[in-house]
């Protein structure tokens, strides 16, 4: 069932207040016209469609019905006058931006909306509240009917786009283009959405996917919750870890149209835990980029309150960000923190944060993707691994992986890998993690600037011959993770998965 027929169902209901949650002012104004115009029905269902602001008062079919009717008492007078003059009054009345007549010292327009409700209820009219923010005293609890306005669908959208490259003169984009304007559109109102098709249009003289997807990030970072990140790592960025980029190329597939007209539908969990440094993060980045949609980081700082209810709130915000702006990936980075079982002195906040986190997964019907990240898995809560379709491990890379993460390394400071002995490099780094290979790698590069020489494999030697790498200061960590991972995860690192035994890291 939409949107739209989930509300006329309210309304032939007899539900005496509705209250709609948008911004989308004309768009909502345009169901509600269709709704009151009843097409299909003969006109005979048809209803008067009468919508209060308080610089206008009530307005029908572009008329102001009573110039006294801005105030907000006199409104509701009009508004029960004419149920009570007529019993059988067909009728929509709207009343936009209500939310700011009831702030906590308001004594009277609470009281207003429950009189009209009585008086509603015995009626064919419905008063229906249109505001950008759910805000309402608690008086008024049982007596409302709320609904959040689902943000335009790929069609809606879609007609827009035509509309406004139609009316240039100018073809739409391509098939491949057309999809991914489509995906980074997604959370967009349609004023918001044609405003940014013409400014493409204008500057480019076509609709370009990359500025769809920056003006998208505007629209997240006004959230205040959650971080955007624009990801340009693919998955040829990431050195080894075979397993776990053959199931991001696989759930990808999930975005594709014709696997949606299949019923494939994208996983809602992914767990990747390990030693620190060794991929996880940048492994998340290269599938927002592999699957081009937006990635958006939770931050635990932004989401951890001071004052009650704060936490939760957030959180709500961060799931509610993900959902509007679907198809997506929501990555909680170091879930441990504030994903976890209660812990005493926070008041309850760890449980009930879990608590969110699982009802969300397993009731959000977005196209969301959930990535969690843990240094320290074991303070994950095993309910929450239950909810992802899969959990990886991802260990200190192997031989062959650090010649992959040294080529990568490489590449990125602008040099061709072919002039490096990458074995050398890779027996030297043995026990080291990527992110301390690139750490070593840019101080080679300072040296080598310095020296006035060109970096080399021997540079890069020497920094490594007078360093300690982690896996030897937090050996034991690291033992038990890999115990951890060998009964509860999948191995990320292909090589690994066909080994018989764990490899071992050999300290002198």
């Amino acid at each position: 069932m939409t949107f739209e027929q989930e509300l006329s169902v309210y309304i032939k209901a007899r539900s005496p207040v509705i209250y709609l949650v948008s911004p989308e002012e004309e768009r909502v104004e345009l169901i509600l016209k269709r709704i009151a115009d009843d097409e299909g029905g003969g006109g005979k269902n048809k209803k008067r469609l009468l919508v209060w602001a308080s610089t206008t008062g009530f307005v029908e079919d572009g008329k102001v019905v009573s110039p006294g009717s801005a105030d907000v008492t006199e409104a509701f007078k009009l508004l029960t006058d004419e149920v009570k003059a007529g019993a059988k009054t067909k009728a929509l009345f709207v009343m936009k931006d209500l939310h700011r007549f009831m702030e906590p010292q308001d004594r009277t327009t609470y009281r207003l909306i429950r009189d009209a409700a009585k008086v509603l209820e015995l009626s064919n009219a419905t008063l229906i509240l249109l505001s950008p923010v759910l805000q309402y005293p608690k008086e008024l609890e049982k007596v409302l009917t709320v609904m959040d306005v689902p943000f335009p669908d790929r069609e809606e959208l879609k007609a827009t786009m035509e509309a406004v490259v139609g009316g240039a003169g100018l073809p739409m984009p391509p098939n491949g283009d057309l999809d991914t304007v489509m995906r980074a559109a997604a959370g967009l109102t349609v004023n918001e959405f044609k405003g940014i098709v013409s400014k493409s249009l204008i500057k480019h003289r076509a609709v370009l996917p990359g500025l769809v997807a920056s003006e998208k990030e505007q629209v997240i970072r006004k959230s205040g919750v959650v971080d955007f990140y624009q990801s340009l790592e693919g998955l040829e960025d990431v050195g080894g870890l075979e397993n776990l980029k053959e199931w991001i190329a696989d759930a990808a597939l999930a975005l594709t149209p014709k696997a949606q007209a299949f019923g494939l539908k994208l996983p809602r969990g992914l767990m990747l835990a390990g030693v620190t440094g060794c991929g996880k993060t940048l492994s998340v980045k290269a599938a927002a980029g592999h699957m081009k949609v937006p990635l958006l980081i939770a931050d635990a700082a932004k989401i951890l309150g001071q004052y009650v209810g704060m936490s939760e709130r957030n959180l709500a915000q961060v799931f509610k960000t993900a959902e509007d702006v679907s198809p997506c990936i929501l990555l909680i980075d170091e879930a441990e923190k504030f994903i976890q079982s209660g812990t005493q002195g926070d008041s309850g906040v760890s449980s009930r944060l879990l608590g969110q986190t699982l009802t969300w997964m397993n009731d959000c019907r977005k196209p969301v993707l959930v990535c969690l990240t843990a240094n320290d898995p074991l303070r994950i809560p095993i309910e929450v691994v239950n909810r992802c379709a899969a959990t990886f491990f991802v260990d200190l890379p192997n031989e062959e992986e650090r010649q992959a993460v040294w080529r990568v390394q490489v590449k990125k400071v602008g040099r061709d890998p072919q002039g490096f002995d990458l074995k050398a490099l890779s027996e030297a780094s043995d026990g080291w993690s990527g992110r301390e290979m690139e750490s070593i790698i840019n101080e080679a590069l300072k040296r080598c600037f310095k020296a006035g020489t060109e970096l080399s494999t021997e540079a890069i030697v020497s920094v490594l011959a007078g360093r300690q790498s982690l896996s030897v200061q937090r050996r034991a960590d690291i033992e038990k993770m890999r115990t951890w991972g060998k009964d509860t995860a999948v191995p990320a690192s292909r090589a690994e998965a066909k080994r018989e035994n764990r490899r071992e890291l050999e300290f002198q």
